[in-house]
C-alpha cells in the first residue's frame, strides 16, 4: 500500500514539476543564445553600442539565470503546497481514510518530496551548464589545452584527495544531508502546527512556527560553533561539523514523531 500511496503523491505533483522543469531548460536555451550572441558582438567590437537587440539580449540573459531560480524555489513551493492539501484540507479527509497507517501517509510526503528535490536539482543544475555550453562558442575553448589541464587535474585530485581529505569532505557531506533532511520536516512540521493551532490563516500560524523552530534551534547551534570555534586542531573541527549533524538527525527524528503524533491523535477533520 505505501508504494501506492507513493505512486498517488507522484501523480499529483509530477506535471507542476515537469513544468517547472521544462521551465528551467527552456531558460537555460534562452540565455545560452543570448550569451551567444553577445560574446559574438563582443568579438566583433570592443564595445556594445547599446542596440535595442543587444539590450534585449542582455535582459533575456538576466531573465534566464532568474526564471532557472524561480523554477528552482517554485518546485519546492508547490511540494510543500501539496503536503498541506493533501494532508490538512478536504483531501486530506479521504487521505486519512484510506486502509493505511499515519507513519504511511507521512512518510510517503516525505520521500515524494525528497524525490523530486532532487529531480529539480539535477535539472537545475544541468540548466545552468547547458546555458554556458551553447553561451561560450565553441572556438573560444582551447580543447588541447583544457585537455591538458583536465589531466593535471586529474592527477592533482589523485594527490589532494588522501584518506584525511576524504574523511572531511564526508563529514561536511554527512552534515549538508542531515541539514537538508531537518529542514524538510521542520517545514512540514510546522505546517502541521499551523493547520491544528490557526482556525483562519494556517499558512501564517505555519510561517511564524516555522521561524520560531528555526530561531531556537540557531541559537542552540550557534552557542555550540562558537565553543568549537575557540578551540582549534583537527579535533575541533570535527566535533564542529559532527555536533550539528547529529543534531540535526535527531530533531528530524523528533520532529517526524511529534508530527506524526499531531496528525495520528490530534488532528480533526471531521
Amino acid at each position: 500500500m505505501f508504494a501506492k500511496l507513493l505512486k498517488y503523491e507522484w501523480k499529483a505533483t509530477w506535471h507542476y514539476i515537469g513544468i517547472l522543469c521544462l521551465g528551467a531548460v527552456a531558460a537555460s536555451l534562452m540565455g545560452g543564445g543570448a550569451m551567444r550572441y553577445l560574446v559574438k558582438l563582443s568579438e566583433q567590437a570592443e564595445e556594445f553600442d547599446g542596440t535595442v537587440l543587444e539590450i534585449v539580449s542582455v535582459f533575456l540573459l538576466m531573465g534566464a539565470f532568474l526564471a532557472i531560480a524561480v523554477c528552482a524555489i517554485g518546485g519546492f513551493a508547490v511540494l510543500l503546497v501539496r503536503f498541506y492539501r493533501g494532508r490538512f484540507t478536504d483531501e486530506g479527509y479521504l487521505t486519512f481514510t484510506l486502509p493505511v497507517n499515519t507513519h504511511q501517509i507521512l512518510l510517503s510526503s516525505l520521500v515524494n518530496t525528497l524525490l523530486n528535490l532532487l529531480l529539480l536539482t539535477a535539472v537545475v543544475l544541468a540548466s545552468g551548464m547547458v546555458l554556458l555550453l551553447i553561451g561560450i562558442s565553441a572556438e573560444q575553448i582551447a580543447w588541447e589545452e583544457l585537455r591538458q589541464a583536465l589531466l593535471q587535474i586529474r592527477e592533482g585530485l589523485a594527490k589532494i584527495f588522501t584518506l584525511q581529505v576524504m574523511k572531511i569532505l564526508g563529514t561536511m557531506a554527512a552534515a549538508g544531508i542531515a541539514g537538508i533532511l531537518w529542514e524538510i520536516i521542520c517545514l512540514m512540521l510546522a505546517i502541521t502546527l499551523g493547520a491544528l493551532a490557526a482556525k483562519k490563516h494556517k499558512i501564517l500560524a505555519a510561517v511564524g512556527f516555522f521561524y520560531g523552530i528555526q530561531m531556537a534551534v540557531g541559537i542552540v547551534q550557534t552557542g555550540t560553533m562558537l565553543s568549537a570555534v575557540v578551540e582549534s586542531g583537527e579535533s575541533a573541527f570535527y566535533r564542529a561539523m559532527l555536533w550539528p549533524t547529529v543534531m540535526h538527525l535527531v530533531l528530524a527524528a523528533a520532529g517526524y514523531f511529534l508530527m506524526w503524533y499531531l496528525t495520528d491523535r490530534k488532528l480533526n477533520l471531521s
